[in-house]
């Protein structure tokens, strides 16, 4: 609801920047209070007058369209959206409003007919239609033509100087499928080797675990035996029960000769 109300707000915008006088830019004003102030019988009214007073106003018609579509008159909106394409044949300016609402009720086939017309025509609201395209057919399991229809978006965000809010939004819907998707921007061209899904251990514990984790056990310490003799120059004795520091002072003092 509130996605279709921003929609609503800047249809509002376009309307009153495109009013062809005074009046009009009064009646775009209070039907924009009354879409505010949530009065949207109000708002109705007055976009059905200043539609009847110009049959050829799309932008009036669109907006007259997508507020019926909000309270849920789809009908009055279909019929709307075919009274104006009636009255101007030419004009590609509500297929996509019309494409919208034949989507909304089940109507897909007729709704992508609709939608390719507007991209066709060259509609105001070409990305809108293009984005509605490319997510029916992503519904509907299309996904690699679907994926081009939002990368088209892409392009035509790169290519262009200045967009419109409401194709700001058309390619910010683009790209929150595409980031949903988890989809590459574009394929590449040498694509590296495939992932192995699956892991063949080479022994029954799993992969953690084929580096231990605990240190490895160290040797035993070998402790240094003394000696129970001592070399001697000229004789030899057994050697008497002693203290380690004796032994030490003693084996020093045969080797240092004192």
């Amino acid at each position: 609801m509130s996605a279709r109300f921003a929609r609503l707000g800047l249809a509002l915008l376009a309307l009153a920047a495109v009013g062809g006088g005074p009046v009009h830019t009064v009646q775009a004003q209070d039907a924009a209070s009354a879409l505010r102030s949530g009065d949207y019988d109000a708002a109705i009214l007055l976009l059905q007058r200043q539609a009847k007073k110009e049959p050829r106003a799309a932008a009036a018609h669109r907006l007259l369209v997508r507020t019926l579509a909000e309270v849920g008159r789809y009908a009055d909106a279909e019929e709307e959206a075919k009274t104006f394409q009636a009255a101007n044949p030419r004009s590609p300016e509500l297929l996509t409003s019309l494409g919208e609402i034949l989507a909304t009720r089940g109507r897909n086939s007729e709704a992508e007919s609709a939608f390719k017309k507007a991209l066709a025509g060259g509609a105001s609201d070409a990305l809108t239609a293009e984005v509605d395209l490319a997510a029916l057919r992503l519904a509907r399991g299309e996904r690699d033509e679907a994926m081009r229809g939002f990368h088209r978006l892409i392009d035509a965000y790169n290519q262009a100087s200045s967009l419109s809010s409401e194709q700001l939004a058309a390619v910010a819907r683009a790209c929150w499928t595409l980031s949903c998707s988890r989809t590459p921007s574009r394929p590449s061209t040498n694509p590296s080797p495939p992932i192995p899904t699956t892991w063949t251990p080479a022994s029954t514990s799993p992969p953690c675990s084929s580096r231990s984790t605990t240190a490895p056990t160290p040797p035993p310490r070998q402790r240094r035996r003394w000696t129970a003799t001592l070399p001697i120059r000229e004789r030899s004795w057994p050697w008497p029960a002693c203290s380690m520091r004796t032994a030490r002072r003693a084996r020093w003092r045969c080797w240092s000769g004192a």
